[in-house]
């Protein structure tokens, strides 16, 4: 049990440090509470990169919250700023995902 609580611990310094996550890294999506639920259609685990690319392209404050404090905010501005780069978004989820950052950048 101790050693789950330090992971937890670490992971949750990693976070708050924007530390870099794998973009490919599998993500079990029922374990987390989204505001809006984007994934009904998806299987359990989906590769990190999808699930921020999903949450960008419809975004709440709430669940751009989630994934910069779960992932990293590096990790997120990293998928968002790929998904800029390949016309992936429009300028509306652009502004609205970059807002909701750097909201949660200036409460943390």
């Amino acid at each position: 049990m101790l050693k789950f609580a330090i992971i937890d611990i670490n992971k949750g310094i990693q976070s708050l440090l924007g530390v870099n996550m794998d973009l490919d890294t599998k993500i079990n999506i029922t374990q987390y509470n989204f505001e809006i639920n984007r994934f009904w259609s998806s299987p359990e685990e989906l590769p990190l990169k999808n699930v921020i690319g999903v949450i960008t392209n419809k975004p709440t404050l709430k669940d751009i919250a989630l994934i910069c404090s779960e992932f990293g905010i590096n990790t997120v501005k990293e998928v968002l700023s790929i998904m800029i780069r390949n016309h992936e978004l429009g300028t509306a989820q652009v502004k609205r995902s970059k807002q909701y950052i750097k909201e949660f950048e200036n409460q943390h």
